[in-house]
């Protein structure tokens, strides 16, 4: 019987919300970090120019400082580059609606705050 594989080590990446797309993606360089094994599935992945196939997986994903009391959010992540170098993850519709998106209009901030 195989052995089940070791959670990785968590990481950290800079990630932006975008309230345009359904799933969450991280890029290619993260996903190496992570060493997944196989997709839960492959779907396409419309692009302004093109249509590619992507691989989907499954991960436990903290929004927002490590230590905030809210744990971690069981989701699937797509794996596609960003055009935005500065980001490591897009935060879709899927997580974004497990929680409240508050706008602090003074300094125009925004605070993602999830159930405990």
């Amino acid at each position: 019987m195989d052995r089940p594989r070791a959670l990785p080590t968590p990481i950290r990446v800079r990630g932006v919300i975008d309230t345009g797309a359904e799933m969450s993606t991280i890029t290619p360089t993260v996903a190496g970090r992570l060493d997944f094994d196989q997709p839960l599935r492959i779907v396409p992945l419309a692009g302004a120019n093109s249509t590619q196939l992507a691989n989907v997986y499954a991960v436990q994903m903290h929004v927002g400082p490590l230590d905030a009391s809210s744990g971690p959010i069981a989701t699937s992540v797509v794996v596609a580059s960003l055009v935005d170098a500065e980001h490591d993850c897009l935060i879709g519709r899927a997580v974004l609606s497990r929680g409240e998106l508050h706008r602090n209009g003074r300094d125009s901030t925004y605070d993602l705050v999830l159930p405990d």
